[in-house]
């Protein structure tokens, strides 16, 4: 007898209606990321955008920062020195060059500064104590001739004191030392005066060193290395030895090779006021000199005459200097020159 076939088994309702647990981070929100993108983005893929949107944005804010100090530092540092503040024939003066001899001089303005007024506070020191000894000696030589004293009584009487005060001493300064005086603040007036115009002279003293580079093969001029040495010993001891050259590399942020520079334009100029010297028709002529107007003269008449004036030393100019600026005006006027307007940018 056969047995009937048993029946298929069908899957129960509840095993046909299983599903896998969906997380809420795979579900979609349907909210935009930015501008409207990213509504069929899940909750988890717009999480690791936004991630991604923060490292970009910090990675672009780190690059930007960069460059602009970068930008900076190219122009401060390399651009900026290399600027031309002149040019001579298509030679410029760079920025870094006229930094470095505008700090050269003004460590020496002041030095000659603080020198000159050393000298002046001398002379009225000495003329001081020479009054103070004065002062203190003409009480001794009273003392050392008699002298009619009044009695006791009688000073007590008529009210007035047995000893009177000495008065302080006045210095009087001597007719040399009076004239080296005014000499000296003169040359503290014109030190100041260079002081405050520093700038603009050094770039004019910069084109006629360039003038005088450009022309000394013509004229058949050369500057050693010896002379550049002596040169350098020169301004070495006129600034007071190695110690204050020290200083002056410390202030002026200067190399020995900016030093040496440096004196090779001062050797180079004395080499061009030498030439001068000895063919003074190699410089133009000079302008006439106006003829002064006669002074009127004055009637003295009853009264004290006031002392004349002692005439005070004037240092004398290098000979061949007068033929140089002559030259060195004419070489101006027929060279291509261009300066940057003043003041400078700092």
């Amino acid at each position: 007898m056969t047995r009937p076939a048993s029946p298929t088994k069908r899957p129960t309702a509840q095993a046909a209606g299983r599903r896998t647990a969906v997380r809420p981070g795979d579900r979609r929100d349907g909210q935009p990321l930015v501008f409207g993108w990213g509504r069929h983005l899940t909750r988890a893929q717009k999480q690791r955008y936004r991630q991604l949107f923060v490292v970009a944005a910090g990675a672009f804010v780190f690059v930007l920062v960069a460059l602009v100090l970068g930008i900076g530092a190219l122009q401060q540092f390399y651009f900026k020195p290399r600027l031309a503040v002149a040019t001579v024939n298509g030679q410029k003066v760079e920025r870094q060059w006229y930094d470095k001899n505008v700090a050269y001089r003004r460590f020496v303005l002041q030095h000659e500064g603080q020198d000159e007024q050393s000298q002046l506070q001398g002379i009225y020191t000495n003329a001081f104590a020479k009054a103070t000894a004065t002062a203190s000696a003409q009480p001794a030589a009273a003392e050392a001739s008699p002298a009619p004293q009044p009695s006791a009584a009688a000073g007590a009487a008529s009210g007035t004191p047995s000893a009177a005060p000495t008065p302080a001493p006045t210095p009087t300064l001597a007719p040399e030392d009076a004239a080296r005086a005014s000499a000296l603040q003169a040359q503290l007036s014109d030190t100041s005066t260079k002081f405050s115009g520093v700038e603009e002279q050094t770039v004019q003293d910069l084109i006629d060193a360039l003038i005088m580079r450009q022309n000394a093969a013509k004229l058949g001029i050369t500057v050693s290395q010896s002379d550049v040495s002596d040169q350098g010993q020169q301004t070495t001891d006129e600034l007071g030895g190695e110690d204050a050259v020290k200083d002056l590399f410390t202030q002026a942020n200067l190399k020995q090779s900016d030093f040496d520079q440096i004196q090779y334009d001062l050797a180079l100029r004395t080499k061009f006021e030498e030439y001068f010297a000895d063919h003074p028709d190699a410089a133009p002529a000079a302008s006439p000199t106006p003829a002064p107007s006669p002074t009127p003269e004055v009637s003295v008449g009853a009264g004290p005459v006031p002392p004349t004036p002692t005439a005070l030393p004037t240092p004398e100019p290098a000979v061949g200097s007068d033929e140089l600026d002559r030259w060195l005006q004419q070489q101006r006027q027929t060279a291509k020159i261009s300066r940057a307007s003043f003041p400078l940018p700092s």
